[in-house]
């Protein structure tokens, strides 16, 4: 984060309120509904994940220990 970033974060602590619609405003100005911009950043993260199985360095689970796990947890 910035000096700038954080100086205007210290200046937008105000009643809840005030923030959430701070909040939102800043939201509207960003652009990641943009279909190509999203497309674009779930390739590079598809490629990150490959290289990163390719080089050994993921921990690969099976689907079903994952399932089992998530029932377990949804059972608690």
């Amino acid at each position: 984060m910035t000096d700038q970033t954080a100086q205007l974060l210290n200046q937008a602590r105000t009643p809840p309120e005030e923030r959430e619609k701070l909040a939102h405003s800043i939201l509207d100005t960003v652009d990641e509904d943009s279909p190509e911009l999203v497309a674009k950043a779930w390739d590079e993260e598809i490629k990150r994940r490959i290289d990163e199985i390719d080089r050994g360095e993921a921990e690969l689970i099976p689907g079903e220990q994952v399932f089992e796990e998530a029932r377990a947890r949804a059972r608690r």
